[in-house]
């Protein structure tokens, strides 16, 4: 019983998820070609994508240690509290 049901919410929560992603497409296409035109004026330089980098990775890092220890924290402490920072 407990497995038809979760397998049924599985299936409730796929159609739900399928049906969210679909819209969301239809919204992001429509609004691109008026953002378009904007931004393709200018294409980004070399030392503006190597700046881009360099952000994006200290950014990663950042959160990686972050993560990282609130993983650590929820693995050693088994509460409802560390599960909760975890998530």
């Amino acid at each position: 019983m407990k497995a038809s049901v979760s397998a049924l919410a599985l299936a409730i929560c796929l159609a739900a998820c399928t049906t969210a992603s679909a819209d969301t497409s239809t919204e992001t296409a429509a609004a691109t070609p008026a953002a378009a035109p904007a931004s393709a004026s200018t294409a980004p330089t070399v030392d503006e994508a190597r700046a881009f980098v360099a952000q994006a990775e200290k950014e990663l890092g950042d959160f990686s240690l972050i993560n990282n220890r609130a993983q650590w924290v929820n693995n050693t402490h088994l509460t409802d509290d560390t599960d909760a920072i975890a998530a």
